[in-house]
């Protein structure tokens, strides 16, 4: 069954391991710092409680200035 997760305890339990990364979240999503972008992706896909073991898309905006994730 699927369950809603606030992006608060995400940005918890990521911070958990990987100390610092999320640097922001509100109630459905979660800033990460772009350097730790692979190590949060990996902890992500391998804790079995949070089950993120599947992405379905990744996309981004070009700014002038710099692009972002979104």
């Amino acid at each position: 069954m699927t369950r809603a997760l606030l992006g608060s305890d995400v940005a918890g339990r990521i911070n958990e391991a990987v100390p610092g990364a999320a640097i922001d979240s509100d109630q459905t999503d979660v800033w990460v710092r772009p350097e730790s972008i692979l190590d949060v992706a990996t902890f992500l896909h391998g804790d079995g409680a949070l089950d993120f073991s599947f992405l379905t898309s990744v996309t981004s905006i070009d700014y002038i200035e710099y692009f972002e994730l979104v």
